[in-house]
C-alpha cells in the first residue's frame, strides 16, 4: 500500500469515528438522596429507576430514617460519581427534629455542595402519607412533628427559589392524587396493611410516575432516556363488559362516572379519543380508532352544558388517565351535538393537553342551543337546566362571552387543529349560529379549521357512514409524536 493511500484510509477513519462518536447518545447518570419514602426498602426510588434505559444510571442513596444532617457524608459519596442531576427529598424525620428554618438551612448545604460538584439540584417536596379525614380527603400529621409537611414543602420551594434550582413540589401533587382516588383506593400503595407511609410496588410505580411526570416539563431531555412504566399497564378498576367486541370497563373517580374502552393492541404513546356525551351514538369512528391502538374514553357530565363544574370533572379524569395509566399528555376530543360546549370549554382552559377536536353537529353558543334565541327554536327545559348549570339568570346568560365561539384565542395560539362534520339542513343546532361562526372567528384568528358538509341532511345522522375522512384527521396530528402507522 503506498504511503498516500495509508494516509487517506486513515483520514477516513477518522472522520468515521469522529462522526460516530458525536451521533452517540451522552449518558445521563442522576443521583436520588432522601429518606425511606425514596429509598430501596419501600420507597419510590427503584421504580423510578427502572423507568430509564441503559444509557441512563440512577445511583440511590436515600435510607430509611434519614434526614438532611444524617445524609451529609452519603452525599459526598453520591457526588463522587459525577452525577448529572442529584434529586433531593427529605422531610418526614426532619419534621421530628428540626424548624423549618433549621431545614432550610440544611437544605441551602446540599444545594451549595450539589452545584460546586457542577451536578444540577432537583429538590423535591415530601411525599404525603395517606391519612384521611372523615370527608376521605388528606390530612396532615400533627403529632409528635414541629410542623406539618405543608411547610416543609414552602420552606423547600422557597429554598429553591432563592438558590435558582429546579423544583418538584411532590407534597402537594401527591396530595392531590389521593385526594383524587379517595382512601380505598390508595391502601394498595400501602407496604403493609397499616402503613400509610411507605409504598407497596404499585404505590412506588404510581409515585415515581408522578415524579417522572414533572421532571419531564422541567428538564425534558429526559424523555430520551425513559422506557415504558409498570404502572402505564395498571388493571383497570371497575366492571368490566364489551364495546363491539373490546375490553370497556365502568368505574367511579370522586363520585365521577367513567368509562374507558381497550384496544387488543396499544398503539406507542398510548394515544386515546375522549368521547363527550351520547356514549355509543354513531361509533364507527371510535372503533376505528380502537383499531388503530386508541383507548377510547368517557367521562359524565350530562345535564352539564360544559359549565365549570363539568370541565372539573373532566380535569379529574384527565389527571387519572395521565398520571395512573401513562396515557398520553394530550388527547383527541370528539364533541357530538352539545358535547361541543364541553369539549370547546375544556381545550379553552387546557390547550397544551388536546392534539385536535373533532365536532359533530356541535353546539357552539348556549344561546343559540338550547336557549333558542335565533333560528333554532330551543329548549325551554334544557335552556332552564343549563341557567342551572352555570347559576346565571337568563340576562346574564344572553350577556355572557364564554361560550365556545367566544374562546378561540387560547385554540389558535396553541394551533390546535379543528375538524366540524355538520348537516347543511340543521335547524336544531343551524350552522350558521354555531359552526359558521366559529369558522369564521378561526380563521381570523389563524387557526386551521375544516368543515365537512352533509347537503340536505338535518342534525342527524351524525357522523359520516365511512369515517375514513375523520379517522385521517386525527391520526395525520398525532403520528408525529405517537409513531402511529
Amino acid at each position: 500500500m503506498s504511503i498516500k493511500a495509508f494516509i487517506k484510509i486513515t483520514c477516513l477513519l477518522s472522520v468515521f469515528m469522529s462522526v460516530s462518536v458525536v451521533a452517540q447518545e451522552p449518558p445521563l447518570n442522576i443521583g436520588l438522596i432522601g429518606d425511606s419514602t425514596v429509598a430501596s426498602t419501600y420507597g419510590w426510588g427503584p421504580a423510578f429507576a427502572k423507568r430509564f434505559s441503559d444509557k441512563a444510571k440512577v445511583f440511590n442513596y436515600a435510607k430509611n430514617g434519614a434526614t438532611l444532617p444524617s445524609l451529609s457524608k452519603k452525599l459526598d459519596e453520591l457526588l463522587e460519581l459525577k452525577p448529572d442531576y442529584v434529586l433531593v427529598q427529605f422531610g418526614h424525620n426532619d419534621q421530628k427534629k428540626y424548624d423549618t428554618e433549621a431545614y432550610s438551612e440544611n437544605l441551602k448545604s446540599y444545594v451549595e455542595r450539589i452545584t460546586r460538584a457542577e451536578a444540577k439540584t432537583i429538590i423535591l417536596s415530601s411525599v404525603t402519607r395517606r391519612f384521611f379525614d372523615e370527608d376521605g380527603k388528606i390530612k396532615p400529621r400533627e403529632s409528635g412533628v414541629k410542623a406539618n409537611l405543608s411547610f416543609y414543602a414552602k420552606a423547600a420551594q422557597a429554598v429553591a427559589q432563592e438558590e435558582g434550582v429546579l423544583f418538584i413540589d411532590l407534597n402537594a401533587i401527591s396530595i392531590e392524587h389521593h385526594n383524587q382516588i379517595g382512601p380505598e383506593a390508595s391502601v394498595a400503595y400501602n407496604f403493609k396493611e397499616t402503613d400509610t407511609t411507605h409504598f407497596s410496588k404499585q404505590g412506588a410505580e404510581a409515585i415515581a410516575t408522578l415524579v417522572l411526570t414533572e421532571l419531564q416539563v422541567i428538564v425534558p431531555e429526559i424523555k430520551d432516556y425513559l422506557i415504558e412504566s409498570e404502572a402505564a399497564n395498571a388493571p383497570w378498576p371497575g366492571s368490566r363488559s364489551s364495546f363491539h367486541s373490546f375490553a370497556q370497563y365502568d368505574f367511579e373517580i370522586e363520585g365521577i362516572k367513567c368509562r374507558v374502552v381497550v384496544p387488543d393492541t396499544i398503539a406507542a404513546g398510548k394515544p386515546w379519543i375522549w368521547r363527550a356525551r351520547f356514549w355509543g351514538h354513531e361509533p364507527q369512528t371510535d372503533i376505528a380508532l380502537l383499531e388503530k391502538g386508541f383507548h377510547v374514553v368517557y367521562a359524565d357530565v350530562a345535564g352539564l352544558y360544559g359549565s365549570p363544574q363539568a370541565v372539573k370533572r373532566w380535569d379529574t379524569f384527565y389527571q387519572y388517565l395521565t398520571e395512573t395509566h401513562g396515557f398520553d399528555r394530550k388527547a383527541m376530543l370528539e364533541g357530538m351535538s352539545r358535547g361541543g360546549l364541553i369539549v370547546y370549554n375544556w381545550a379553552a382552559k387546557n390547550p397544551d393537553k388536546v392534539h385536535c377536536i373533532y365536532a359533530d353537529a356541535p353546539v357552539c353558543d348556549f344561546k343559540s342551543w338550547p336557549g333558542g334565541k335565533g333560528a333554532s327554536q330551543g329548549s325551554e327545559d334544557e335552556w332552564q337546566r343549563c341557567l342551572a348549570a352555570y347559576e346565571m339568570t337568563e340576562s346574564e346568560a344572553l350577556d355572557y362571552q364564554h361560550n365556545p365561539i367566544d374562546n378561540l384565542a387560547a385554540l389558535a395560539q396553541a394551533n390546535i387543529p379543528l375538524l366540524h362534520v355538520v348537516g347543511d339542513a340543521d335547524q336544531v343546532v343551524p350552522v350558521a349560529e354555531n359552526t359558521a361562526v366559529m369558522e369564521t372567528r378561526y380563521q381570523e384568528l389563524g387557526g386551521h379549521i375544516t368543515v365537512i358538509h352533509k347537503a340536505d341532511v338535518g342534525h342527524h345522522p351524525h357522523s359520516l357512514k365511512d369515517p375514513g375522512r375523520i379517522v385521517e384527521f386525527i391520526l395525520k396530528h398525532v403520528r408525529e409524536s405517537n409513531d402511529l402507522n
